[in-house]
């Protein structure tokens, strides 16, 4: 197993420096309710006449979650285009530490355009492979739960395609486990590799030597 272990790790990078940004009282301020409904519906028009009345557009709800994480998670690219505009900051993490293209890699088909819209950005790109608080990057969540579009677009755009997370499970052991066929028929053509191996019967993870 170790010999194993150590001919995989090798494609997995340090990990980056944290470019993702803390929730900072001083930068990121709670903002309305009606600012936040509107975002999460996708009204673009009023989150656009909102932001020129004062809101900002780097602004937390309740949760401590920024606004372009709750646009980017219920899939409303327009939207995240203009907080974008108004000076949102793409790497603004939640409690979790979840970027915005966590949100959008993780919450599948309806997110795609979103997770396109994140990676034109230089800021993000980046910072591709920078982990939430439980080492999770965002393709390995797009492999556990997310759309084979967006694993394609995070693949193209240059995620390690064997980060193992601190359980040492790969994106593709995720996508096997978490029955999303699709992306693991990817991963497994880009020769992604297997650490551990899921056991239908058991339920469990076991070792490949």
């Amino acid at each position: 197993y170790e010999k194993k272990f150590k001919a995989i790790r090798p494609d997995q990078p340090k990990p980056p420096p944290s470019t993702a940004s803390t929730i900072d009282d001083t930068k990121y301020t709670s903002v309305s309710t009606l600012f936040t409904a509107s975002i999460s519906r996708g009204d673009v028009a009023r989150v656009a006449d909102l932001l020129a009345k004062g809101e900002n557009a780097n602004g937390v709800d309740h949760s401590k979650t920024p606004m372009l994480i709750i646009a980017c998670q219920n899939g409303h690219e327009d939207v995240a285009q203009v907080l974008l505009t108004h000076g949102a900051d793409p790497m603004a993490t939640n409690t979790s530490g979840n970027t915005a293209l966590h949100a959008a890699a993780f919450h599948g088909k309806k997110c795609e355009a979103c997770v396109k819209l994140l990676l034109e950005l230089p800021a993000v790109t980046s910072a591709i492979d920078v982990q939430n608080c439980l080492g999770e990057t965002a393709f390995l969540l797009a492999c556990k739960k997310g759309s084979p579009v967006a694993v394609t677009l995070l693949h193209a755009a240059g995620a390690a395609l064997n980060w193992a997370d601190p359980g040492n499970i790969t994106p593709l052991e995720h996508a096997i486990r978490w029955e999303r066929e699709e992306n693991a028929k990817l991963l497994r053509g880009w020769g992604a590799k297997t650490i551990k191996q899921w056991n239908l019967i058991s339920r469990e993870y076991e070792k490949v030597y």
